[in-house]
């Protein structure tokens, strides 16, 4: 379906471009303004859109199916993001990233938009509801998540000697 593969690209895109970003943040003294942030976020919100248009949204799920169905999607999203995100946290921090919240929220999005992206490729379930609730909003909130890990641990402090 062609909604389908645009939404995945969206997304995917996105996780590359939004790691390119992260390494780029551990480069003390380059520019950079706003658009590669702006153009991740414009492609999370067209995937997004996709996402909802693809099928019509069911809501008439007994509660205790979608919440033990999605539960399982959740951590799976999660889980497939631990290592980009580990990966991306460790290379970032070993350079010198001057604004910590923005690098972190790169990695955030960088791991859990590829997360989302191989999870869509991976369920069985297109129902939109479904996707957005256990799959895009955890990935959303982890994304925040490192955005305030990268202002509390990504912060640039300079070396002091002591004589």
């Amino acid at each position: 379906h062609l909604y389908y593969a645009l939404e995945v690209a969206c997304f995917a895109i996105a996780a590359a471009l939004a790691a390119a970003l992260a390494l780029r943040a551990a480069i003390p003294g380059r520019s950079r303004g706003p658009g590669g942030p702006i153009a991740v976020i414009v492609l999370a919100m067209i995937g997004t859109r996709l996402v909802m248009v693809g099928a019509p949204m069911r809501t008439g799920y007994p509660l205790a199916e979608f919440l033990h169905t999605g539960l399982g999607c959740a951590v799976a999203t999660c889980a497939l993001g631990a290592l980009p995100w580990i990966t991306l946290w460790w290379a970032v921090k070993r350079g010198v990233p001057e604004r910590g919240a923005a690098a972190g929220g790169l990695i955030g999005a960088a791991a859990m938009l590829f997360s989302f992206a191989l999870m869509r490729l991976n369920c069985p379930i297109d129902e939109p509801l479904h996707v957005i609730t256990w799959h895009l909003m955890p990935a959303l909130l982890l994304t925040a998540l490192s955005a305030v890990a990268g202002a509390l641990w990504l912060r640039f402090r300079p070396r002091t000697r002591l004589n």
